[in-house]
């Protein structure tokens, strides 16, 4: 399967390269480029189309606007809030949008939904990240959540093993210690899942 081809439609320099960043992360096989808007003046032969409207949201789903009319009926996603006519304009123009507050975590996942919708050979590789993104981000939040406890456990056992204390006890101690150490571990191998998968 060929790799994902992307455009970054965005004047804002820096922010399209964090567009790009995000993309290259969590869509490491995909091909993207940047392209100012006054450049667009044919139907871009991408699969996906993601324009930069976190400053004007009205330009942005004009945009989209242009680009359908223009025949592209590829993946359209408008990093905007989406709100008011903005997201009218941009439903109509079968465009999805991915606040930019939360560019991380919606991007992906919206390519996913409209590479599905023009039923792209591309959606099942986009899904297949976006289900890896996700599992890495439970082991991460898994691996905090247990760290905490896990160490105040692990350091009043080892304080008490600094006493004197019966043969029985110390050896139970010992265990508690060697199962803890164990479990730190096993949370340590989970660290990356998302990109090992």
């Amino acid at each position: 399967m060929s790799a994902v081809r992307l455009i970054v439609v965005g004047s804002d320099v820096a922010f399209a390269a964090a567009i790009r960043e995000v993309l290259a992360a969590q869509l490491p096989d995909s091909v993207s480029e940047t392209l100012d808007p006054r450049h667009l003046k044919t139907r871009p032969l991408v699969d996906c189309v993601v324009i930069d409207g976190h400053a004007d949201g009205a330009q942005s789903a004009e945009l989209a606007t242009r680009l359908r009319a223009m025949g592209f009926a590829g993946a359209l996603v408008v990093v905007s809030d989406g709100s008011g006519e903005t997201g009218a304009a941009l439903a109509a123009a079968g465009a999805a949008h991915a606040p930019p507050q939360e560019l991380a975590h919606q991007l992906v996942p919206r390519l996913a939904e409209q590479l599905a919708h023009a039923g792209s050979e591309h959606a099942a590789q986009v899904m297949r990240a976006r289900r890896l993104i996700a599992a890495g981000e439970i082991a991460l939040r898994f691996q905090h959540s247990l760290n905490n406890p896990l160490a105040g456990i692990l350091a009043e056992a080892q304080l008490m093993l600094l006493d004197a204390l019966p043969p029985d006890q110390h050896g139970a101690l010992e265990r508690i210690v060697g199962l803890c150490r164990r479990i730190i571990e096993l949370g340590k191998s989970l660290d990356g899942i998302g990109e090992r998968m």
